[in-house]
């Protein structure tokens, strides 16, 4: 999990992950308190976020805990652009997250579509093309992140982008092993949705 601008000074990695993740909606607030245009009042992340204010309380203060925030009088700002919650295996807040992610999005199918975007692909993939795919995604992202987050148009909206990438099937033998070519190297699409 990642956010802030490209070719920003270096940001924070968040090593207290179940305290950042303790709530899906820590990484909005830090979002939010980033842009200079928000209110970033206790009230104006609630309204935003659809949150009563106990609720969004308590993550800000945890927020301030970790010193990605400060307060001063009653706003509260970023103290980086750039935040990194390193990927550990079995790490427990990190699940939780992506998990309650992949509610909200399944929750938002019935959503109009001018708000949310589904795209799927299935692809033959070795081990070596998934490595690479995973590594080619997450550089892809970190690109968008950072060509939107100093866009000069003001942001009207926050939106979370989730990648997923799994195995659909057991690994298959094959009958009659091509050689490798140049062509077979490359992925090679069987599907694409987009609803």
């Amino acid at each position: 999990l990642q956010a802030g601008q490209r070719n920003a000074a270096p940001g924070r990695t968040v090593h207290d992950t179940y305290a950042f993740l303790s709530s899906y909606l820590a990484p909005r607030i830090q979002a939010l308190a980033e842009d200079e245009g928000f209110p970033r009042t206790l009230d104006a992340f609630a309204r935003t976020l659809h949150q009563d204010a106990p609720t969004i309380q308590g993550i800000l203060d945890s927020l301030t805990r970790l010193g990605l925030l400060e307060k001063s009088g009653d706003t509260w700002r970023a103290t980086t652009r750039t935040f990194e919650v390193p990927d550990q295996l079995g790490d427990l807040a990190l699940q939780s997250f992506h998990r309650n992610s992949l509610n909200e999005a399944v929750r938002s199918i019935e959503q109009d579509t001018s708000t949310r975007n589904f795209q799927a692909a299935v692809l033959r993939l070795s081990e070596n093309q998934y490595q690479d795919l995973t590594r080619e995604l997450h550089e892809r992202l970190m690109e968008i992140v950072g060509r939107y987050a100093r866009s000069s148009s003001p942001a009207t909206r926050l939106y979370q982008i989730n990648t997923n990438i799994l195995a659909v099937s057991e690994p298959f033998l094959r009958a009659n092993p091509k050689p490798v070519t140049e062509d077979s190297k490359r992925p090679q699409p069987l599907g694409e949705t987009q609803i």
